[in-house]
């Protein structure tokens, strides 16, 4: 729907000949569209539109009210003479002009309302008006934005990259993408420019990409404290999508000893225009004082504070494999640019020695492993596998732990839960401490000390791991709307992996919830 203005001016005898073309001009104007028979020559005056607003919101089947003042008096307004076009290339237009009323003299109203056409937009706009002026027959306004951010109920990241490029390197970060996000009830929580690449290593590989991003600077995001670095998980193979969420709630338990977990927030992500569906926004595994608080490494230090991961990918610049057991770590801090020779010969040097003292034949009667490592986390930090069926510590792959200053190796943060976890019969775990190829958990297993705490550590956290399946249900009713249409643009029923892609959104989060239901009752019986 478009609308009209119309003005008219006296016009002095010595203007008919102008006038006259006018209308002439007016009238072929009509047979386009326009519907009134009276043209306004504007030729000694030009219209000016002022937009009060920048930008408008809109919800499903909602309204927006834009203001605009204008440099002439019109004497009544209709239909056909304004009409919005996209500032975007090859945009459509999922909104329209709804209604308009005269505010005062030069001041009108103008109500956007949604169409119906697009479940959610963030687009640029203007307003182009027919002046009824030969030399000028319009007039166009500034650029405003239109937002629609409530249509899932959950808060919506839009971002936009350098004439809208794809984002196709995961080693490679692209400047100068812009980033706004707005919180549940349409309000802006932030607005500023980052950088973006991809990451993973599997889900690198999926349609629907995960992201990293470096923000210019720390800010907080949704409630979360200030860092620059984020994750956009995709959660692309998971059907219920909240796999990761509903493991990270499991290592927040009351009483746990794992000293940080990632925080996150389910969004809807709008990239470069384009609604690319659920993602899942999170802490980057870093440290910092407000997610691994240690100790960091001056180049002057060398025992503490590191930050590895032990992962087969075996990816990362330093890196080294255990000497007994050939576990592959590599050291995420300090980065590969501050890591000195000394620090990197040092946190070598220590590993090897757990790594020894571990596999030593009678280890379970010195427990000399106990000197470097802290058991307390070991055993949560399994006993968070073990209930959500996860299976890279086998390989191992995206494991990992950290060493404070003068401190233990601890285990954690917890990571990477989508792919392969909440299956029915978690037969790799009801194994035990039998199954071997779990590398250092396996083998503290054999230590009766090490089984006895895992059953103390049960107990003490069970009654706020059974909390989970509140949170399953609220996080169900949550992102239910967001989750159905995500299905739509990423339908992932040709995999097998979590045995429920096949399955509605609903169906495979029953699914889920029974299965872990199942899990707890055999660990109550078998711990």
């Amino acid at each position: 729907m478009s609308v009209s203005f119309y003005f008219i001016d006296e016009i002095h005898s010595y203007q008919m000949k102008i006038r006259t073309i006018a209308n002439i001009t007016f009238c072929c104007l009509a047979a386009c569209g326009c519907q009134d028979d009276t043209v306004n020559d504007s030729s000694d005056k030009s219209l000016s539109i002022n937009i009060e607003e920048h930008e408008l919101k809109l919800g499903e089947n909602q309204t927006d009210t834009l203001h605009i003042t204008v440099q002439q008096e019109l004497p009544s307004l209709k239909h056909d003479i304004i009409n919005i076009f996209s500032a975007d290339t090859n945009a459509d237009i999922p909104f329209e002009i709804d209604t308009i009323y005269q505010e005062s003299t030069k001041k009108y109203a103008i109500v956007f309302a949604d169409n119906g056409t697009s479940n959610i937009y963030n687009r640029n706009v203007y307003l182009s008006v027919s002046t009824g002026n030969i030399d000028k027959p319009h007039e166009k306004s500034d650029t405003f934005h239109v937002y629609k951010s409530f249509f899932t109920d959950l808060p919506v990241i839009y971002i936009n990259t350098p004439e809208g490029q794809d984002v196709t390197s995961k080693n490679t970060w692209m400047e100068d993408v812009s980033i706004c996000i707005y919180d549940e009830k349409g309000q802006l929580a932030f607005n500023g420019m980052t950088e973006i690449k991809g990451r993973g290593n599997t889900t690198w590989t999926y349609p629907k990409k995960p992201y990293a991003l470096k923000l210019e600077k720390k800010s907080e995001i949704l409630g979360m404290p200030a860092h620059k670095r984020w994750v956009l998980l995709a959660n692309y193979i998971d059907k219920t999508l909240m796999r990761n969420h509903i493991a990270f709630f499991l290592a927040k338990a009351e009483k746990t000893s794992l000293e940080w977990t990632p925080r996150g927030k389910f969004v809807d992500l709008v990239f470069n225009n384009r609604h690319v569906g659920n993602y899942y926004i999170c802490e980057q595994i870093k440290i910092d004082e407000n997610r691994v608080n240690i100790y960091e490494n001056t180049p002057q230090d060398t025992d503490g504070g590191y930050l590895l991961e032990f992962d087969k990918n075996f990816d990362e610049i330093n890196k080294f494999k255990s000497e007994t057991s050939g576990l592959p770590v590599m050291i995420k801090e300090p980065d590969e640019d501050d890591l000195t020779t000394a620090q990197f010969n040092f946190i070598q040097e220590f590993i090897n020695g757990v790594d020894k003292k571990i596999y030593t034949s009678d280890f379970a009667d010195k427990r000399d492993y106990m000197q470097d490592i802290d058991v307390n986390t070991f055993v949560d930090y399994y006993l968070i596998y073990e209930l959500t069926g996860n299976t890279e510590l086998e390989w191992p792959k995206s494991c990992y732990m950290y060493k404070d200053k003068g401190g233990k190796l601890k285990a954690g943060p917890v990571w990477d839960f989508d792919y392969a976890t909440f299956g029915p019969l978690y037969d790799y775990y009801r194994k035990g401490p039998s199954n071997t190829s779990i590398w250092w958990f396996a083998r503290l297993h054999e230590d009766p000390a090490i089984m006895q705490l895992r059953k103390e550590r049960y107990n003490t956290l069970r009654p706020s791991f059974i909390k989970v399946f509140d949170e399953i249900e609220a996080v169900r009713k949550y992102i239910k709307k967001s989750a159905e249409e995500n299905s739509k643009l990423w339908p992932i029923d040709k995999y097998d992996i979590n045995k429920d892609e096949k399955k509605s959104f609903d169906e495979a989060v029953t699914l889920l919830r029974n299965n872990l239901q199942e899990q707890f009752e055999w660990m109550d019986n078998n711990i």
